[in-house]
C-alpha cells in the first residue's frame, strides 16, 4: 500500500514539476495521404526482421516524433501506445534519456494522453478503447486529486479546451515545452530504446 502511494506521489510530482503554464500545440495530421503512407511504413518496419532492433527503433521514432511535433494527434497517440502498451507482450518504447522505469513511462504516457485529447483514430471502436485506457491511466495516478477541472472537461461530449485547462493548471507541460525537453536529449545523442516482440517494460500494474 505504501509503495503504491509512493508511486502515485512520484508520478504526480514528476508531472507537475515539469509542467509549464503556456500554450499547447494542437492540430490535425500534416497531410492525410502522407500520414497513411507513413503508417504503412511504420507497420512494415515493425514487422521487418532484416534490420537491427535499434535501427528499427530509430526509424519508427523519427517518423512518429516528427509527425507528433507537427500536431499530428494520431502520431502522438501511437507513441503513447508504445510508451504504455495495452498488453504485456507488446512493442514498447522508452523515450530518449529514459531508463524505462515505471515513473518515467507513466509520466510520458500521461503527458501524451492529455495531448491526444479529442484524437480520432482509425475507427470509433479504436478511439473509444484508446480514450478508455487514458482514463485508466489518469485513475492510476489519482489525477482526480489535482486535475478535477480537466477530468470534468474530458468527460463532456465537447472537449475542445481540455488540453489548455491541463496546461494552465500545470498538470502537464505544453506540448511545445515537452518537445523541447525531448529534443534537448536527442541533441545530446540520447536515443529511444525499444523492446520488440517480447515482454514490455514492467509496469507494476
Amino acid at each position: 500500500m505504501r509503495l503504491g502511494l509512493f508511486i502515485v506521489f512520484a508520478v504526480l510530482t514528476a508531472l507537475i514539476g515539469h509542467a509549464r503554464a503556456d500554450a499547447s500545440l494542437d492540430g490535425l495530421p500534416s497531410g492525410e495521404g502522407k500520414w497513411l503512407q507513413q503508417k504503412q511504413e511504420i507497420k512494415d518496419l515493425l514487422a521487418s526482421r532484416s534490420i537491427t532492433d535499434q535501427d528499427k527503433c530509430n526509424k519508427v521514432w523519427d517518423i512518429l516524433w516528427s509527425e507528433a511535433k507537427s500536431g499530428n494527434l494520431p502520431a502522438r497517440a501511437w507513441i503513447r501506445q508504445l510508451v504504455f502498451p495495452y498488453g504485456p507482450h507488446s512493442d514498447t518504447i522508452a523515450l530518449p534519456g529514459r531508463s524505462g522505469d515505471y515513473i518515467s513511462q507513466m509520466r510520458d504516457a500521461i503527458i501524451l494522453s492529455v495531448h491526444t485529447t479529442g484524437v480520432k483514430l482509425s475507427n470509433d471502436k479504436e478511439t473509444a478503447y484508446y480514450n478508455g485506457f487514458s482514463r485508466e491511466l489518469y485513475s492510476e495516478v489519482k489525477l482526480e486529486y489535482v486535475g478535477g477541472p480537466f477530468l470534468n472537461c474530458v468527460s463532456q461530449p465537447q472537449s475542445n479546451n481540455c488540453v489548455n485547462i491541463a496546461v494552465k493548471r500545470q498538470l502537464v507541460p505544453s506540448f511545445e515545452s515537452y518537445a523541447s525537453e525531448v529534443d534537448l536529449l536527442l541533441s545530446q545523442h540520447k536515443s529511444p530504446t525499444c523492446f520488440f516482440n517480447r515482454e514490455s517494460i514492467p509496469s507494476n500494474r
